[in-house]
C-alpha cells in the first residue's frame, strides 16, 4: 500500500505540474507579445514628449477627466520597478528550474 500512495503523490504532483507550466507559459506568451509596448512606454517616460505633456497638465491644458497616471514621476517608474524585479525572480526561477532537471550542473 506503500507504494500505492507514493505512486498516487507522484500523479497529483504531476498533473499539477503540468497545469502550472501551462499557466505560466500562458503568461510568458502575454508578456512576450506585450513587451513592444512596454518597451514604447518605458521610452516615454523621461522623454521630451513626457516633459512637455506635464506642463501641458501643469498649465491646465489637459482635460481634466483624462487619466494622467503616465505623467506622474512615480507611475511609470513603479511599473519600471515592477518589471524589473520580476525579470530577476525569472531568471532565479529558471536556474532552479534547470537544477530540478538536471541537478548535477
Amino acid at each position: 500500500m506503500k507504494e500505492i500512495k507514493k505512486i498516487e503523490m507522484m500523479e497529483q504532483i504531476l498533473n499539477q505540474s503540468l497545469e502550472q507550466a501551462n499557466r505560466l507559459g500562458q503568461a510568458l506568451e502575454t508578456t512576450q507579445n506585450h513587451i513592444s509596448q512596454l518597451e514604447t512606454l518605458f521610452a516615454y517616460y523621461g522623454s521630451s514628449g513626457w516633459r512637455k505633456h506635464i506642463e501641458l497638465d501643469e498649465k491646465g491644458k489637459i482635460p481634466y477627466n483624462i487619466p494622467r497616471g503616465v505623467l506622474s514621476e512615480d507611475g511609470i517608474y513603479n511599473a519600471i520597478l515592477d518589471y524589473r524585479e520580476l525579470a530577476q525572480t525569472m531568471r532565479i526561477l529558471a536556474d532552479r528550474i534547470d537544477h530540478a532537471i538536471l541537478p548535477e550542473e
